[in-house]
C-alpha cells in the first residue's frame, strides 16, 4: 500500500513539471522582450544605457523568482530604474511596478513607469 502512495506522489509531481504555470507563462514572455538583457548587474545596465536617448529601456533579473528590474533613460537624460514583479491581483497573474500600477502586458507596465507613449518607449536592442 505504501508503494502504491508513493508512485502516486512521484507521477503527481512529475505531472506539475509538464504544466506551466501561469506565472511561468508570464516570466517567459517577459524574458521574450526584445529589451531583455538577463542576469546583468545594476552598473552594468546603467552603463549600457548611457548616451541612449530618453525613454530607452532594457529589463533584467531581479532579486528573486518572478522580480525583474527595468532600467530607462528619463526624460532628464539620467538612468533610472524601476522594480517589476509577477504576482498575483484577485487571483489573476500581472506585472507590477513597485508604485503599484499592474498590467496583464509588460509593453502595457513600461510606458506608464517610463510616462511615456508606447510609440516613445523603445527597448534597447
Amino acid at each position: 500500500m505504501e508503494v502504491a502512495m508513493l508512485n502516486l506522489r512521484k507521477v503527481s509531481r512529475n505531472k506539475s513539471k509538464t504544466t506551466n504555470s501561469p506565472l511561468k507563462m508570464m516570466d517567459e514572455r517577459l524574458k521574450s522582450n526584445p529589451a531583455w538583457k538577463g542576469s546583468i548587474s545594476m552598473l552594468d545596465g546603467q552603463a549600457m544605457l548611457q548616451e541612449q536617448t530618453p525613454f530607452t529601456y532594457l529589463l533584467s533579473e531581479g532579486m528573486d523568482k518572478y522580480h525583474y528590474f527595468l532600467h530607462y533613460v528619463g526624460a532628464d537624460h539620467k538612468v533610472h530604474f524601476k522594480n517589476v514583479r509577477i504576482l498575483y491581483i484577485g487571483g489573476v497573474p500581472v506585472y507590477r511596478n513597485g508604485g503599484g500600477s499592474y498590467y496583464n502586458r509588460i509593453e502595457d507596465l513600461v510606458p506608464s513607469c517610463l510616462k511615456c507613449s508606447a510609440v516613445t518607449c523603445k527597448p534597447l536592442i
